[in-house]
């Protein structure tokens, strides 16, 4: 993985929207496929940083065309790993939906019906280290 994300950073001189950060820490999440991911972050540059969360519009479109995402959760929780960022994962859910919507025509209903689901993922996680911390 440390090979791979050195790859990226090498790569990432040659592109204008992936920094260095953002290319180790693609190399890291894709190894050797990170390449095709970078260029995906080069044709959709939109980011979302808030809340200690970065989430590029490139990596939200590799998981919709080459891992077959279809569900905001999935985009969230397991392809960019945002589970243990709780407040960080609430703020990108919404940026995330909307580059979603556009990639795969959803209408805006299903738009909120994505972000309500992972607000609740994320509510009941926090109800339960809530009551394990009250112990």
């Amino acid at each position: 993985r440390e090979q791979a994300a050195q790859l990226a950073r090498d790569r990432a001189l040659e592109l204008a929207h992936v920094g260095n950060h953002d290319a180790s820490r693609m190399g890291a999440r894709y190894g050797g496929l990170a390449a095709g991911a970078m260029l995906l972050a080069e044709q959709f540059p939109a980011v979302h940083d808030r809340a200690g969360v970065r989430v590029l519009e490139g990596e939200v479109v590799y998981a919709i065309r080459h891992e077959m995402a279809r569900r905001l959760d999935d985009i969230v929780f397991r392809r960019l790993g945002l589970g243990d960022e709780r407040v960080g994962a609430r703020q990108a859910a919404v940026p995330i939906s909307q580059w979603m919507a556009r990639h795969l025509g959803w209408s805006m209903a299903r738009t909120r019906e994505e972000v309500e689901r992972v607000e609740r993922q994320i509510d009941v996680e926090d109800k339960v280290i809530t009551g394990a911390m009250q112990r």
